[in-house]
Formats: C-alpha cells, structure tokens, sequence
C-alpha cells in the first residue's frame, strides 16, 4: 500500500514537471508568435505578457517542486553534515524533511484560501481586449506546495525507516 502511494506521488509529481516543460515550450512558442505578428504583420497577439505573467511563469514556479525534492536537488548545505556521524546525518535530515513537509502544508493551506477567496470573486485582469481571468492560476502554489508537503512527508517516513548503524556513514535518501 505505501509503495503504491509513493509511485502515486512520484507519478504525480513528474506529471507536473513535464507539464512544466510542455507550458516553457508553449510560452516560448507564444512570445515568439507575438514578436513575428508584431513586426512582421504588424499585429501584435493580444494580452501575451498577462498570459506568460499570469499563468506560464505561475506554472513554470510552483509546479515542479515536488519532483525537484524527489531527487533532493534544492538547495543544501552539505558540507556542514559532511563531518557529523551517521547518527547525526539522519536526524539533521529527519529534521530539515519534517520542517519542509509542516512549511509546505502551511504554505499550501493558506494558498488554498487564498484561491478560494480568488475564485469566489472571480479574479481577473483588464487587458487592451478582453478581461483574463486570474484566478485559476492561484491554484498553481497550492498544487505545488501540497505535493512537495506529500513527498517531503514521505520522505521524513522513508528517512525514518533507516535508523544508522554505522559511524560516518554518509546517509542516502
């Protein structure tokens, strides 16, 4: 059962990260387009910095930390665990999982009542031609942060499983 769940994360989690690329590749292709209908044609596309603002760069933020934490590529200090002891690794490590998972949940419980209040009024921006709805992208942190809460809390379960027994073993996770 657990494994399932963990593939269900891990699936989850690189759905959204390639779902950020196709939406890099679709901003891309979409300034690009502009950039030619503005001075080739003469016609610039309508509202393509509120559309790369608004949702591309939302998306390309918040998406892809979940899968960016399944292979603990953010950001860390590893030269200060480096001389600490197994023991000493696993529970910096058990701490730094259980601080990010409470952060991130706390992160995207207060991004969920944002959006909701958001979408309760229907949020939206006034562009040169029509009125762009803002608030499905305030979904985007809570889709982030809520599956980097999952992994890291898998990950804090997984990391507590694996109780060191040698002295300066490096710890993987």
């Amino acid at each position: 059962m657990a494994h399932a769940l963990e593939k269900a994360i891990a699936s989850i989690a690189n759905a959204f990260l390639a779902l950020t690329c196709l939406l890099i590749a679709a901003m891309a292709a979409h300034v690009t387009l502009d950039v030619f209908f503005r001075y080739v044609l003469r016609a610039p596309l309508a509202a393509t910095l509120e559309i790369g603002t608004y949702y591309y760069m939302i998306a390309a933020t918040f998406l892809p930390f979940a899968a960016v934490q399944l292979h603990r590529d953010h950001i860390s200090v590893d030269f200060v665990m480096m001389g600490m002891s197994a023991r000493w690794q696993w529970l910096f490590q058990m701490l730094a999982d259980a601080l990010g998972a409470v952060t991130a949940g706390v992160i995207a419980y207060y991004s969920t009542i944002a959006a909701l209040e958001k979408f309760a009024i229907a949020e939206y921006t006034v562009t040169q031609y029509f009125n762009l709805p803002l608030w499905p992208s305030r979904w985007m942190p809570v889709l982030g942060f809520g599956l980097l809460a999952l992994v890291l809390l898998m990950q804090l379960i997984r990391t507590a499983m694996r109780v060191p027994i040698g002295e300066r073993a490096r710890s993987e996770t």
